[in-house]
């Protein structure tokens, strides 16, 4: 599976960057009619774990804190629940130790 990063810029408020990555997950998935949205502290080894249907990881969102990339990763799912193909909320998943944290689709 290929990785690829679109990392959204950082350093503003949460819900700024909630929205520039809602934004690049629009135009990401634009033509596609499935997605997944997931959280992981190492995207290589995420990527090498996946299903064989997805071709593409990308990479979207990078934070330090566990508690940021929880809550964004059961925003997104929230957000896009009609279109992503999560069976769950998010967040149900463990998080590593240590970070840097990670929110990604597969396409």
């Amino acid at each position: 599976m290929e990785v690829n990063c679109h990392l959204v810029k950082t350093g503003h408020r949460y819900s700024v960057v909630r929205a520039r990555i809602k934004q690049s997950i629009r135009r990401l998935t634009k033509y596609r009619r499935e997605f997944y949205i997931g959280k992981t502290n190492n995207p290589k080894m995420r990527a090498r774990s996946r299903d064989p249907k997805w071709n593409e990881m990308v990479v979207l969102y990078k934070t330090t804190s566990a508690d940021r990339v929880g809550r964004m990763e059961r925003d997104l799912i929230e957000h896009f629940a009609d279109e992503c193909c999560n069976g769950s909320w998010g967040g149900e998943g463990p998080t590593a130790e240590s970070g840097p944290y990670f929110i990604y689709i597969l396409r």
